[in-house]
């Protein structure tokens, strides 16, 4: 059995497909297009994001299309930061700045400066590849998750908590102008008593 085989049979082949698709949407963009911005662990955390979804989605024994969905939405969660990066780098430099001075969130400043944030140009993006809406809807809602009126576990609801989970890890949730948890969103989701044992699944935590 070749490696590819065994990847299929171990991951699915729909986990990989999403996977294969993941990572080529991220190669369109070279590293040296993104030196010295806030991109430089974005490629990390994206990976670390989707591992951490796609376990708590098992864990919640969701459908599998809908597992596969939200391991590939955590992966491109991000993706609109790394456009915005790209086409005005010297403009978003001023982003994290600006986040520090007025202490907010990296989406509001990114809409302070440029009147959107790069959650709304990833779902804006993926919508234009037609790629599953709870894919689209998880990437573009994944700040402001109770503008969606669903109070189910989807995957916009993974995305939103696994974000904050894994800064969390990278000792950054402190810093109010990296990550911010939805508490009323997660009690109307239900979740919020799921959160203790979501955040034990952080410390065993591996890439895929």
């Amino acid at each position: 059995m070749c490696i590819r085989d065994s990847a299929v049979v171990l991951l699915g082949l729909e986990r990989v497909k999403n996977l294969v698709l993941s990572v080529e949407i991220f190669s369109m963009f070279e590293p040296e297009e993104l030196s010295g911005s806030i991109i430089a662990g974005l490629w990390r955390h994206s990976m670390f994001c989707s591992s951490l979804a796609h376990r708590i989605a098992e864990k919640e024994r969701l459908p599998q299309d809908s597992i596969n969905e939200t391991g590939t939405a955590a992966f491109l969660h991000d993706i609109g930061k790394l456009i915005m990066a790209r086409e005005t780098p010297d403009r978003y430099r001023k982003v994290p700045a600006l986040a520090e001075e007025e202490i907010i969130p990296v989406y509001l400043a990114e809409e302070r400066i440029f009147g959107f944030n790069h959650a709304q140009v990833g779902g804006f993006l993926l919508t234009a590849w037609k790629l599953p809406d709870p894919i689209i809807e998880a990437v573009a809602f994944h700040h402001v998750p109770d503008l969606v009126e669903d109070t189910s576990i989807s995957p916009l609801a993974i995305v939103h908590v696994t974000n904050y989970l894994e800064h969390q890890r990278m000792n950054e949730a402190v810093d109010p102008t990296v990550v911010e948890l939805n508490l009323g969103y997660i009690r109307s989701v239900g979740i919020d008593s799921k959160l203790e044992a979501w955040q034990e699944l952080v410390t065993t935590q591996t890439l895929y």
